[in-house]
């Protein structure tokens, strides 16, 4: 009985470490977002991230076809071409 009370005190704890640590995480990506990488280019497109609800620009590389996102407001206007 002893044993199952501490599997489940270690359960919890872990649960509830994993979760402060993911919004902590969350807190800093927001609070001062990457530049971002060479050879991206802003596009027109947002859309509202379904889990932070935070509004994200779109920044898109032609040669990948890879897409990287960036909270909206937090870096000034810069050109529209990065890394050309």
């Amino acid at each position: 009985m002893k044993l199952f009370a501490l599997y489940v005190i270690a359960i919890v704890l872990l649960l509830a470490g994993s979760l402060i640590w993911t919004r902590e995480k969350r807190k800093r990506r927001l609070a001062k977002p990457a530049p971002p990488p060479p050879g991206f280019h802003l596009t027109e497109e947002t859309f509202t991230d379904p889990t932070t609800h935070v509004v994200e620009r779109v920044w898109y590389n032609p040669k990948t076809g890879e897409r990287w996102y960036e909270p909206v407001g937090k870096r000034d206007q810069e050109s529209p071409v990065r890394g050309s």
